[in-house]
């Protein structure tokens, strides 16, 4: 039968003040503290270490966790459980316990204490002592017993390293003072030398005395790879107190409001900043935002759209792709990752990707049949077909949906052009205008449409025609903007031909 961690204790440490008693009778300081060595700390902890196996909607992971009392509260990191549909816990003698509850969890800290009943005599499962973590000096030994790779019961030594306190978290500053470098848990941190692989995190941090001073997590979750660590435990002592049991989809609810109620300030700094036209603190800010959730659905659409504007196309996509996943409804994120499509394809003349972002604009349409931009994008793709009288459907759509949606007016205008309907092609160039009077494309096709009206039976137009302050306006608007390079030539031909004086 399996002795109870305190008989294992009670007996090891005897041994270990009896084998300590100076020789010739001379005796000992009872009152120093017994330092176990690892193989003592091993027979002592080791039964109450955990395989803790996920499986989520991203798939399965394993983790460790350890027993903390005889009721079947069990200790581990809040990312090992994350997202989990189901989970299974597996005891160091092979018992497998499947009913498993969150009884509480620290966002800010990453710790989750698991219940599970357990299938014998309480009495007779070994728990792991609680140490005291704020007594322990950098420089200290520690041992800890975790799952790497699923490889069960792993025994790794090691040292602390260095406390690492709540102030050297980059998250304690604003987020416009410097980018995310360190995100350290709420508490702060241990810093150990043991090396916490996949499958590590969630395992109990040993002293010399066999109690465990900290729960392992791995750098990577704190934006440090390659970099070990440990949540204090004294923040386990602190969620101990609680004892909320919920089921899975429950936690997961629960985690996801708490998540967002913390990442809601930075993302509300991020898209101020974004407002107000400062890109890089908006970056900044969006970034702590999705650390502290990266779930986020309005940072994340907010990041596809800085990543458009910056052109980073693959990051942008990332981000947008993400998010179209959270929600399959989200039409600006089926929208805006259309654009990136879109993007992508013209500058790699890639066909492919093309399609995929029509058919991520029919996406946000057919979600939102009043979302003007979709419209108007596959109004584009409709004209590139010749197929006009759809196209123009869909820009009446954007301008009816979208106020002050100029593009849309001007496509209309060229499209009446075409068509030989002079008057409602000028009212549209007109109406452009009248939502943005800057609209360079839309005096250009005014000017275009005036030079057709006013051309005289023997070429010649009146020299101060209604075309020649519609061109100048237009040369004045489009003189820094590359993208309208071709238009200048096309005007500069036009006014060499019929409006030399605007050359003098």
């Amino acid at each position: 039968m399996k002795h109870s961690n305190s008989v294992r204790r009670s007996i090891i440490g005897c041994v270990a003040l009896l084998l300590a008693t100076p020789l010739h009778g001379e005796p000992g300081n009872g009152d120093d503290p017994v330092e176990l060595s690892p193989q003592e700390i091993v027979q002592i902890a080791g039964d109450s270490v955990v395989l803790i196996e996920v499986q989520g909607n991203a798939g399965s992971t394993q983790g460790t966790g350890f027993l903390v009392n005889s009721n079947g509260s069990i200790a581990t990191c809040l990312h090992v459980i994350d997202g989990a549909t189901s989970i299974v816990v597996s005891l160091r003698d092979g018992t497998r316990v499947e009913e498993v509850a969150v009884r509480a969890f620290d966002v800010q800290n990453d710790l989750a204490l698991l219940a599970v009943d357990l299938p014998r005599d309480d009495s007779s499962w070994a728990v792991v002592e609680l140490g005291d973590s704020e007594a322990i000096e950098p420089g200290a030994p520690i041992l800890v017993i975790s799952n790497p790779m699923g490889l069960e019961h792993t025994a790794t030594e090691g040292i602390v390293s260095a406390w690492r306190k709540p102030e050297d978290s980059e998250l304690q500053k604003p987020c416009g003072e410097s980018p995310l470098k360190l995100a350290l848990p709420q508490g702060g941190a241990l810093q150990i030398s043991a090396t916490i692989s996949p499958g590590s995190s969630g395992a109990p941090v040993l002293n010399d005395r066999a109690e465990a001073i900290g729960v392992a997590t791995s750098g990577v979750l704190w934006g440090m790879a390659g970099l070990n660590f440990a949540v204090p435990i004294d923040k386990l002592v602190v969620l101990l107190e609680q004892d909320d049991a919920m089921d899975l989809t429950s936690f997961g609810e629960r985690v996801d409001d708490v998540r967002r109620d913390l990442a809601r300030p930075h993302f509300e700094d991020s898209d101020l900043a974004y407002q107000g036209g400062e890109i890089v603190e908006a970056r900044q800010c969006l970034e702590r935002a999705l650390h502290l959730y990266p779930r986020y659905e309005e940072a994340l659409l907010l990041a596809g759209r800085i990543g458009i504007e910056i052109g980073q196309f693959d990051l942008a996509e990332q981000r947008l792709s993400f998010a179209t996943a959270l929600d399959e409804y989200n039409a600006d994120a089926w929208y805006y990752l259309g654009d990136v499509h879109q993007r992508k394809a013209i500058a790699s003349d890639d066909r492919a990707r093309l399609s995929r972002a029509e058919g991520a604009f029919e996406k946000a349409l057919a979600i939102d049949p009043w979302h003007g931009k979709a419209a108007y994008r596959l109004a584009l793709f409709q004209i590139s077909r010749g197929q006009f009288e759809r196209a123009k459907q869909l820009l009446i759509l954007a301008t009816d949906s979208e106020p002050g949606f100029a593009d849309a007016y001007y496509m209309l205008g060229e499209i009446h052009h075409d068509q030989g309907r002079l008057d409602d092609s000028k009212e549209a160039f007109k109406q452009a205008l009248r939502e943005d009077e800057s609209h360079a494309m839309s005096h250009l096709g005014l000017a275009l449409l005036y030079l057709d009206i006013e051309r005289r039976p023997n070429g010649t137009v009146e020299p101060y025609g209604r075309a020649s302050s519609h061109l100048e306006e237009f040369l004045r608007l489009s003189e820094n903007d590359p993208a309208l390079a071709e238009d200048r030539e096309l005007a500069a031909r036009f006014i060499r031909e019929y409006l030399p004086h605007l050359l003098d």
